[in-house]
């Protein structure tokens, strides 16, 4: 299972991933660009998650474990990962 803010870096994460319904964060330079959200699918050059692609040969993005769905799940009283 995975870890939070554990980088998905290989083809077996991004299934892994999108197999438990982990949620998934996109960091560009070490900035959030993308909450994200569930992986629908993916392939070798873009990732589709929440109905909407992102590149994954654009400029140095990182894909990440994420333990929130989305910015405001972070005000909720209980831990998504245990």
């Amino acid at each position: 299972m995975f870890k939070y803010n554990q980088p998905l870096v290989s083809p077996v994460d991004f299934d892994n991933a999108m197999f438990f319904a982990i949620p998934v964060t996109v960091y560009q330079q070490n900035e959030v660009i993308d909450y994200g959200g569930v992986i629908e699918k993916h392939s070798e050059h873009a990732v589709f998650i929440n109905g909407f692609f992102t590149l994954r040969i654009y400029a140095n993005l990182k894909f990440v474990a994420s333990q929130y769905q989305n910015k405001w799940e972070r005000d909720l009283p209980y831990p998504f990962f245990t």
